[in-house]
């Protein structure tokens, strides 16, 4: 599964949340009650844990069914709200399934004394064999992603700036800082 890793403070999501606020192919799912859920284009920050994002060019969200009977169906107007059908087995978090048009965005605030490391993560083209692969303006949103964060953070080690390990994780400014001030940074991004 394509994945960026990020390590990056609170100032440094604000920078996140700014640019995919700004973005108009991109809607944030957020909860609307119990069982419940809706998009909406803009939120004022990220809090620890998994966010669902909609890539709204790569079609409609799929309202997963609970049996046979009950098939995945289109959620037709999802700014107005839905109700799911089969939650997800991660308490707060939307199920989709494995569905190529929902990236999803794994947000640390660390513990004490650590950077903490979030991460991008997408199902991308892992399908594509049985005809569930990305649509291509998913796949220009990604490498579109790739290259903003790129041109904001510089790749690190994990752990800490001196580490032999593989060099693959996107420091953003204030957690950079941090980084070179000799704090460590956290070896893995959150589980889901």
């Amino acid at each position: 599964m394509p994945s960026i890793l990020i390590y990056a403070l609170e100032s440094d999501l604000q920078t996140i949340v700014d640019y995919l606020n700004e973005d108009p192919e991109i809607a944030y799912v957020i909860p609307d009650g119990p069982r419940r859920w809706r998009t909406v284009d803009r939120i004022d920050q990220f809090v620890a844990g998994h966010h669902a994002l909609w890539h709204r060019p790569s079609g409609a969200l799929p309202l997963v069914g609970s049996t046979e009977a009950e098939p995945d169906t289109p959620i037709l107007d999802p700014d107005a709200g839905w109700e799911e059908r089969l939650p997800s087995a991660i308490s707060g978090q939307p199920f989709f399934g494995s569905h190529p048009n929902v990236i999803w965005l794994h947000v640390s605030t660390g513990r004490p004394g650590v950077v903490p490391m979030c991460a991008f993560g997408w199902i991308g083209d892992r399908y594509r064999a049985i005809g569930d692969g990305a649509t291509p303006a998913a796949n220009r949103w990604w490498r579109r992603l790739q290259r903003w964060i790129r041109n904001r953070a510089k790749i690190v080690p994990r752990g800490s700036l001196g580490a032999s390990g593989p060099v693959d994780v996107a420091a953003f400014p204030a957690a950079l800082t941090q980084l070179q001030d000799g704090v460590p940074g956290e070896l893995n991004a959150p589980a889901s």
